[in-house]
């Protein structure tokens, strides 16, 4: 039977999302401007001194980056919402595959620091004001639909997935399975479907080079990143009273030790 590669409808918004990521960038531009308390929490939450994240801000302002964000998300958002290949029932065909490895690089390579602080000031900015179930008294945002910016933060955490080892994959799902229990979201199912990936990664390899795993691997995985790091169960609506957070929090901190990876990873980027 001829396989094929199925495509999923881009149904983003552009016009919405631009200056969302701008808006999350400028949030960490208005805090080391005045809020130096605060600025420095958010950099502590990644193991980020305040003044090499503020070093990364100046740096990406001056190249433009800032500006250029939104363009960039939605550049890497296209790419993978394009082509979503299920390892189960779809493979890439073998002319199509070496365009897009390459494509896959070069979006990764291009993306990978202005991305690494975009999750910084996204996640980081969205668990702060999830733990305080309030906006920031100093920068005016209610939290009325406040995970809305936040989410293309999702987009960026795919680039840093690619990179992870299968340990650190594992690790991650094995936390979210932990923290999924809590609130007994289908959690058999969950279970699952990653013993089924865990086993496709076992059996065939996972590599930067094995790119045409990569989109259905990170489709999966990187809202179990998100979560794990902190961020609101979004599916679930928890925004929750402080003994749920404090249990999110319990299990977030492992994953901070992979997050103190990735602002490593971006510092070698300067």
């Amino acid at each position: 039977m001829k396989k094929e590669i199925r495509l999923i409808k881009n149904n983003s918004k552009p016009k919405r999302i631009i200056p969302a990521v701008s808006r999350s960038l400028k949030i960490l531009e208005f805090l080391s401007a005045g809020n130096i308390s605060r600025f420095s929490e958010i950099a502590g939450v990644f193991s980020l001194p305040a003044n090499s994240l503020s070093r990364l801000l100046e740096t990406l302002s001056a190249a433009g980056y800032i500006a250029k964000a939104g363009q960039y998300y939605q550049l890497v958002k296209n790419m993978f919402n394009s082509v979503v290949i299920n390892i189960a029932h779809y493979e890439i065909l073998e002319k199509n595959r070496a365009a897009i490895r390459k494509n896959l690089k070069n979006i990764s390579e291009r993306l990978k620091l202005a991305a690494g602080v975009f999750v910084i000031s996204g996640n980081n900015t969205m668990r702060i004001f999830d733990a305080y179930n309030r906006g920031d008294s100093a920068y005016h945002f209610s939290t009325v639909n406040l995970e809305v910016p936040m989410l293309p933060a999702h987009g960026f955490a795919r680039i840093f997935l690619a990179y992870m080892s299968e340990e650190e994959l594992g690790k991650i799902i094995e936390l979210d399975l932990a923290l999924r229990s809590h609130y007994k979201n289908n959690l058999q199912t969950e279970k699952s479907g990653y013993l089924k990936i865990m086993s496709e990664i076992k059996k065939n390899g996972f590599s930067i080079e094995d790119r045409e795993y990569l989109p259905f691997l990170t489709r999966v995985t990187a809202p179990v990143f998100l979560k794990g790091a902190g961020i609101p169960l979004l599916s679930l609506g928890v925004i929750g009273p402080p003994s749920i957070l404090e249990k999110k929090k319990l299990i977030s901190r492992e994953l901070l030790k992979t997050a103190g990876k990735m602002s490593r990873m971006i510092n070698n980027c300067l």
